[in-house]
C-alpha cells in the first residue's frame, strides 16, 4: 500500500500519518519495523531494498519518505551527489510500487507539490492521496471549536473568530494555545477574555496598534501606548524588537507590492499565515514611501545599538525612538 501526504498544512498531514501507524498494530513492534527516509538525500535502491524488506515478527511494514516528490519536481539532485552521479531512474518507481510485497506501506510524506508532476502523475493510480490545503475561513473556525472539544473544553463563537483573526491557519500554533486555554478554564468555556488575556499573538498585536500611531504621527497616542505595555512587564528589548521586525516586514512588502508580486505570495514568502495580520502589513506599508521606511528602519537599528552601548536607557531611548519616527519625512 502506498500512501501521498501532501499540502500546505502540515498539521493536518501528520495527523493522518500518526493514524496511518496507529493503524499498523503495536507501537513498539512497528517502531522495529520502521524505515525513515529523508527525500533529499535518499537513493533509489535503498528505497526499494526497504520496502522489499519482510517485516519481523508484525504483519506490516513501514517506510516513511519525506520530500522525495518535492525534490524531484524542483530537478533537485540527492544531497553530496553531482548531477551526473545522480543516475537513479526514479520513474521506475512507478512500477515497483504495483509490485511491492503486500506488509509494505510507503508514505511518501510530502509538502505543497505540484499534481503535474511527472513521478505523481504515474503513481498516483496505484496510491491513497490525501490532500492537506491550509484551512481557512468558516472551515477554520469550526476546526478550532472542534479542536477546543478535543482538549476538553468549548469555545465561544466569537474567541474562536478572535483566534482565527490573529492566529491564521497556523494549526500548531492554534492547537498550542487551544491546550494553554483548555488547561486554564479546566472544562469552563473559553471566552474572549481569556483569549485576550492569555494568548501571546492577542498580546503581541497590541505592537501593531503602536506601529500604527507611529504612521500616523500621533506621537501621544504612541507614547501612551508604549508605556502602557511597558507598565503590564514588557520588556524594552522585547518592544523594539517587534517594532523593527514590522519595519522590516513593511519594507519586504513594500518591494513585493511594487513589484506587482500576489498578495498570496507575498505573505508566504513573509511567512505570515494570518489573512488579519497580511491584510494590516500591507495596508501600513502603503501609507510609507520606500525611501521613508528604509530612513526609519535605520533608525531602529541606531536606537538598538544605542541601548546596547548604554548611550541611553531603555526607556528613554525608546521615547527618544517615537519623536523620529512619528516626525515628517
Amino acid at each position: 500500500m502506498i500512501y501521498i501526504l501532501f499540502g500546505e498544512d502540515d498539521f493536518s498531514s501528520r495527523e493522518a500519518l500518526d493514524q496511518i501507524k496507529a493503524g499498523l498494530g503495536d507501537d513498539e513492534m512497528l517502531s522495529t519495523n520502521t524505515t525513515v527516509f529523508d527525500g533529499d538525500s535518499i537513493k533509489l535502491n535503498d528505497l526499494i531494498a526497504a520496502c522489499s524488506t519482510i517485516p519481523f515478527m508484525t504483519p506490516n511494514r513501514l517506510v516513511i519518505v519525506r520530500g522525495l516528490l518535492g525534490r524531484l519536481q524542483q530537478g533537485g539532485k540527492a544531497k553530496g551527489k553531482s548531477k551526473k552521479a545522480d543516475s537513479d531512474n526514479w520513474e521506475t518507481l512507478a512500477d515497483f510500487v504495483t509490485q511491492m510485497p503486500p506488509s509494505t506501506v510507503l508514505v511518501l510524506h510530502e509538502g505543497q507539490i505540484r499534481k503535474d508532476g511527472a513521478i505523481f502523475k504515474k503513481i498516483k493510480s496505484a496510491a491513497e492521496l490525501k490532500e492537506f490545503p491550509l484551512v481557512r475561513g468558516p472551515q477554520l473556525v469550526s476546526w478550532i471549536t472542534d479542536r477546543a472539544t478535543e482538549h476538553g473544553s468549548s469555545i465561544t463563537s466569537s474567541a474562536a473568530n478572535l483566534l482565527a483573526d490573529y492566529i491564521g491557519s497556523s494549526l500548531w500554533t492554534l492547537d498550542s494555545e487551544l491546550e494553554k486555554l483548555s488547561l486554564y478554564k479546566q472544562g469552563d468555556q473559553i471566552t474572549d477574555g481569556d483569549v485576550t488575556e492569555l494568548v501571546s499573538y492577542i498580546r503581541e498585536s497590541n505592537i501593531f496598534a503602536v506601529i500604527d500611531s507611529l504612521i500616523g504621527r500621533q506621537i501621544s497616542q504612541a507614547a501612551n501606548q508604549m508605556h502602557r505595555l511597558l507598565f503590564d512587564g514588557a520588556a524594552p528589548a522585547y518592544l523594539l524588537f517587534m517594532i523593527t521586525r514590522q519595519y522590516r516586514l513593511m519594507v519586504q512588502a513594500k518591494e513585493m507590492s511594487s513589484s506587482k508580486v500576489p498578495v498570496g505570495e507575498i505573505g508566504s514568502k513573509l511567512g505570515i499565515r494570518s489573512d488579519w495580520a497580511l491584510r494590516r502589513l500591507l495596508d501600513q506599508s502603503r501609507k510609507y514611501s520606500t525611501a521613508r521606511l528604509e530612513a526609519d528602519y535605520h533608525r531602529l537599528l541606531d536606537t538598538d545599538i544605542s541601548i546596547k552601548t548604554g548611550r541611553y536607557n531603555p526607556e528613554l531611548a525608546l521615547d527618544l525612538l517615537l519623536v523620529e519616527l512619528c516626525r515628517a519625512s
